[in-house]
C-alpha cells in the first residue's frame, strides 16, 4: 500500500492493491484519493489566504482542523490592534455566484461559542464579495482580495476584479470529445446507463475514443463508473468543469450594430435566416437566450452563431468600427459543436434557435460585467432544477 499524508485528516493507509481486486472498490480507492488531493489543495490555498491576511499586519493562527473529520472547516483566530477573532472556515473550490449566497447557512451558527464565519475560495468576484458581506459572511481568495468584517473589524482589499487564469486543463480536448460532453450536459438522463455507441454518432469518433474519454471523466469524479457502466449522477460538477476549461468558440467574429432591441432584433433575423439558412446552421446565445430562459437582466447585446456568413442588411445590421460600438456579434465559430446541442425556443410565433445553456453562461462571462455575472448564475440554477 502506499502512505499518504492528508492535511486536516491525520495519515491514512490506502491499500491500493488490495483495491484493485474489484472494479467498485478501485473506484472507492479512487474516489478517496480524489478527496485527499482536493483536501491538499484547498489548503494550500488556505495558507496562500493566510499569508496575504498577515500583510495587514494582523497575527493569524489556525486553531483545529477538522474538515473531513467531521464537515466543519478550519478554524482562524485573527488578532489585529487587541482586537481577537475566531472565524470558522468553510473553503470552497469555487466561489458561490450570488444566487447562491443564500444557501450557504447562517453566518454565525447558534453555539455558546459562536464564531463569525469566513468564506475561502481561489476568487471571489466583486458581485458576490458585495452579496457575501450583505449575508453576514467575511471572505478572502486566493488572488490576494478580501473583506474581513467582524466586532471590532473591518478591513477590505481588492487587487483585482477578474479571475486569474486557469492553468489547469483537465476536460478532454477535441471537437468529438467537447460534443459529447455538451450532450452529456444537456441530454444525458441523470442516473441512467450512458450508452457508448449513441455517443459516437454524437461526438463523430470511434467507440474505443468514446470509452477513453468516459474513462477521462471517471477518473476526475465527473461521471460514476459502476463495474462496465457509466452514469451521470449529477449535471453541476461536469457543468463547472466545462465553463472553467472551454477555451471558447475560435474561428471568425464581426461586430455590427441594430438600432432594435436585442429581443426584437432576434426575432426579426430570425425570420430572415429561416428562409435562407437550416435550423443547424445559426443560433441565438447570450443576452437573449439567458433572459428568454431565466430572466434576470434586460437584454443590451445578442450574439449569433453561423456556420455561414451572412449580408448584414439582410437582417437589419450595419458595420461596428469594433466592439466598443457594436450591440450585435456575429461568430463563425470553429468548435462546430455548438451547433450540436443547439434546440428551438418558442416565443409568441417565433421559434429561436438558441445554443445549449452552458454556452450561454459562458458567453455571458464573456460579454462581461457584473451584471451579466449575476445573470450567469442564475441561468445556472435554472439549469440545474430544469434538467
Amino acid at each position: 500500500g502506499y502512505f499518504l499524508p492528508s492535511v486536516g485528516v491525520g495519515p491514512r493507509w490506502l491499500c491500493l492493491d488490495a483495491c484493485a481486486a474489484t472494479g467498485q472498490a478501485a473506484q472507492a480507492c479512487i474516489s478517496i484519493l480524489t478527496n485527499i488531493i482536493i483536501s491538499f489543495i484547498l489548503s494550500i490555498m488556505l495558507l496562500d489566504i493566510i499569508k496575504t491576511l498577515e500583510s495587514t499586519g494582523a497575527r493569524v493562527q489556525i486553531e483545529r482542523s477538522q474538515k473531513l473529520a467531521n464537515g466543519e472547516g478550519v478554524s482562524l483566530v485573527f488578532e489585529l490592534d487587541k482586537n481577537v477573532v475566531e472565524f470558522s472556515v468553510e473553503e470552497r473550490q469555487r466561489s458561490p455566484y450570488v444566487m447562491e449566497v443564500t444557501k450557504l447557512g447562517p453566518p454565525h451558527p447558534r453555539k455558546k461559542k459562536s464564531r463569525a464565519r469566513l468564506l475561502a475560495a481561489p476568487f471571489v468576484s466583486p458581485a458576490v464579495g458585495d452579496a457575501l458581506i450583505v449575508a453576514g459572511w467575511s471572505w478572502a481568495d486566493a488572488a490576494g482580495n478580501f473583506d474581513i468584517k467582524a466586532r471590532g473589524l473591518r478591513l477590505r482589499q481588492r487587487l483585482t476584479k477578474h479571475s486569474p487564469p486557469s492553468q489547469r486543463r483537465d476536460l478532454p480536448k477535441g471537437a468529438g470529445s467537447t460534443a459529447i460532453i455538451r450532450w452529456l450536459l444537456s441530454n444525458a438522463k441523470l442516473g441512467e446507463r450512458i450508452v457508448p455507441t449513441k455517443l459516437t454518432a454524437v461526438g463523430g469518433v470511434s467507440q474505443p475514443r468514446v470509452s477513453q474519454l468516459l474513462q477521462s471523466l471517471a477518473r476526475l469524479d465527473l461521471v460514476a463508473h459502476v463495474g462496465r457502466e457509466y452514469k451521470l449522477e449529477a449535471v453541476e460538477p461536469l457543468l463547472d468543469a466545462f465553463l472553467r476549461d472551454y477555451r471558447g468558440p475560435g474561428g471568425s467574429q464581426r461586430f455590427a450594430y441594430t438600432l432594435d432591441a436585442p429581443n426584437l432584433f432576434t426575432t426579426k433575423a430570425t425570420d430572415v435566416l429561416h428562409r435562407t439558412l437550416t435550423e443547424n446552421d445559426f443560433a441565438f446565445s447570450a443576452d437573449v437566450g439567458p433572459d428568454l430562459l431565466a430572466s434576470w437582466r434586460s437584454p443590451t447585446h445578442a450574439i449569433i452563431y453561423l456556420r455561414q456568413s451572412v449580408a448584414l442588411s439582410d437582417i437589419g445590421l450595419v458595420d461596428a468600427k469594433g466592439q466598443e460600438d457594436a450591440n450585435v456579434l456575429l461568430r463563425m465559430p470553429a468548435d462546430l459543436s455548438i451547433f450540436s446541442t443547439a434546440s428551438n425556443h418558442t416565443t409568441g410565433s417565433t421559434t429561436i434557435r438558441l445554443v445549449d445553456v452552458p454556452q450561454m453562461i459562458w458567453d455571458l462571462e464573456d460579454l462581461g460585467g457584473e451584471d451579466r455575472h449575476e445573470a450567469g448564475g442564475r441561468l445556472r440554477e435554472w439549469f440545474i432544477q430544469h434538467r
